[in-house]
């Protein structure tokens, strides 16, 4: 079967420079449009003593920004652990040079019609991302447990 009827996926507004900034002023309006029929799956962020610091605050900021951006406009989201939707979805104790190519075999296999490469770089870019392509399957997991799940859960999940 095939699932792009209910997914949307866009790339992360950031302001051009350096580093990866995100832009609130456009996150924000792309959030109001969800208001009323939606479901937001987040997945949980973490500090990774391996990263810099730079990078972990990047990260963290971000994932503040989202949560804080769908509790102001009454957005229910869960949060989800990587380890979790990436089992539910098969994904689980691949081996780490391979983890990349599997989620985007797995996206192609649910998302046919969908260009994984790159948004900012299509049509430039000549294969495809697993970052997009986990984007997917994360949201695709998150339509899984929205269906199964009889009331909406909004924050933290435990």
């Amino acid at each position: 079967p095939h699932h792009e009827e209910f997914i949307e996926c866009l790339p992360m507004p950031v302001i051009a420079g350096k580093r990866q900034v995100y832009d609130l002023v456009r996150m924000a309006p792309i959030v109001k449009e969800w208001f009323g029929n939606s479901f937001v799956i987040l997945e949980q962020q973490q500090a990774f003593p391996k990263q810099g610091s730079v990078s972990n605050f990047t990260t963290g900021f971000g994932y503040g920004a989202w949560r804080a951006l769908l509790a102001a406009n009454k957005i229910p989201y869960q949060e989800v652990r990587p380890l979790v939707w990436k089992k539910a979805l098969g994904l689980a104790g691949i081996a780490k040079e391979d983890r990349k190519a599997k989620s985007i075999q797995k996206a192609q296999q649910l998302f046919p019609s969908v260009d994984l490469r790159p948004m900012e770089q299509s049509p430039k870019a000549r294969v495809p991302s697993h970052n997009k392509a986990e984007a997917l399957l994360l949201a695709y997991y998150g339509r899984m447990t929205w269906q199964r799940s009889s009331e909406t859960i909004s924050g933290p999940s435990t």
